[in-house]
C-alpha cells in the first residue's frame, strides 16, 4: 500500500511538472526581428540586409557598415529598404 501511494504521488507530480512546462513554453513571446542579414552562399555573392524604412538607427548602422541601398519594397504592409554589400574580387 505504501508503494502504491508513492507511485501515485510520483505520477501526479510528473504530470503536473509536464503541464507547467508546456504552459511556460506557450507563454514565451514569438521572436520578431525587423532586420535580417544573410550570409553569402557563394564566395562573390553579396551580403544582403533589410531595414524598416522609418527605423533611422538601423539604416545608419547598415550604412556605417559600408552597405549600399539596393532597393525598396513593401512586405506585409511594412516599407523596407534593401541593402547589399558586394565583396571585391581577389
Amino acid at each position: 500500500m505504501k508503494y502504491l501511494r508513492a507511485a501515485v504521488i510520483l505520477t501526479l507530480v510528473s504530470l503536473l511538472a509536464g503541464i507547467c512546462f508546456q504552459l511556460a513554453v506557450a507563454q514565451q513571446p514569438p521572436s520578431q526581428s525587423s532586420e535580417t542579414v544573410a550570409k553569402p552562399k557563394k564566395k562573390d555573392a553579396p551580403a544582403a540586409a533589410d531595414a524598416d524604412e522609418p527605423n533611422a538607427a538601423s539604416i545608419a548602422v547598415l550604412e556605417n557598415l559600408g552597405m549600399q541601398r539596393s532597393g525598396r519594397e513593401v512586405t506585409e504592409g511594412r516599407p523596407l529598404l534593401l541593402f547589399e554589400l558586394r565583396y571585391p574580387r581577389s
